[in-house]
């Protein structure tokens, strides 16, 4: 599956491509679990020998989030994609999720539909 990018794509070296094709299969696609801590307003104080005090803020819990993240690759055209050339550039595709039910999702899906926000004129190549 891929897509082709109608819009007008800049490069880093200032040329311009049109009619672009892209793709995420052929790269990794990542899913990590983040654990962040949720603090209470109560700090503990610890007094060191020297009579330093550190001051510790209480953790309570935890919350839990999930980031789906993959990339882009964009070539000039299908055919180098399939021929192997060199590609133009890569794009950073990130989704963050509070909860497991995305991942009943295809997350390839997810991350196209995602990726496809960021230009006006796309058409699924599948």
């Amino acid at each position: 599956m891929g897509i082709i990018i109608g819009d007008t794509i800049q490069l880093n070296n200032g040329l311009t491509v049109q009619n672009s094709y892209g793709c995420i299969g052929n790269v990794s696609v990542v899913l990590n679990k983040v654990r962040t801590p949720i603090y209470s307003e109560r700090v503990d104080e610890v007094t060191d020998e020297n009579g330093t005090i550190t001051e510790t803020p209480e953790i309570t819990g935890y919350t839990e989030t999930y980031q789906l993240s993959g990339r882009g690759v964009i070539w000039v055209n299908k055919e180098k994609r399939t021929n192997n050339s060199a590609n133009l550039k890569y794009e950073n595709i990130i989704i963050n999720y509070n909860d497991t039910t995305f991942l009943s999702s295809n997350l390839y899906t997810l991350l196209y539909s995602k990726w496809k926000e960021n230009f006006t004129t796309v058409t699924d190549d599948i």
